[in-house]
């Protein structure tokens, strides 16, 4: 699975703008498989990486997938489980690695929850890791679970385009999504 998300992102399965119309919109209809699970990870109170989140969490929603964002100001044990819930089941989680958030260790455990779960899921949930304008290397928490996959990269506003068309084709290089109770819709 991780070589069709890999093989998509790397022949720039990307339609052509030329027509002027947004990458995003520029791409071959072909649709989602069923509803694709995304969970979001990021670093709260980081502008960019804020500004990206709500990009493709619009872009998502506007394809029919479910986006998962921890928003949640409070902790404890019930945001805990659905937390880790939400990253288990989901079908794709896109980390997204800024200078400040790979210095998160809740970050860097959100992460490695996806990395558990597809070890024992068979691939699920997929990862795919985007990096916001950031190109450092990742912090031994982080590195042994991502530096071995295809990240994506987005430097400033002018990559918005190219990003979401990269990240919906991976989503469209995936299988369809398991019908297994750990991937069954909420």
């Amino acid at each position: 699975m991780a070589a069709d998300v890999k093989s998509a992102v790397e022949q720039g399965k990307v339609a052509s703008t030329d027509s002027g119309a947004p990458a995003s919109q520029a791409i071959k209809p072909r649709s989602l498989h069923g509803i694709v699970r995304v969970a979001l990870l990021y670093q709260r109170r980081a502008p960019l990486d804020e500004q990206l989140l709500h990009l493709i969490e619009k872009e998502l929603l506007s394809h029919g997938c479910h986006p998962f964002i921890d928003r949640h100001e409070t902790t404890g044990m019930q945001w805990a489980h659905e937390l880790e819930r939400q990253i288990r089941t989901a079908d794709v989680v896109v980390p997204l690695l800024s200078a400040k958030s790979v210095e998160s260790e809740m970050f860097a455990f959100e992460v490695e929850i996806a990395h558990e779960a597809a070890q024992k899921q068979g691939d699920r949930p997929q990862i795919l890791p985007l990096r916001v304008n950031y190109e450092g290397g990742l912090p031994e928490s982080l590195s042994g679970f991502l530096d071995a996959l295809p990240q994506l990269r987005w430097q400033a506003p002018c990559d918005n385009d190219q990003i979401l068309a990269e990240l919906l084709n991976a989503l469209r290089a995936l299988p369809a999504a398991s019908t297994s109770p750990s991937h069954a819709p909420t």
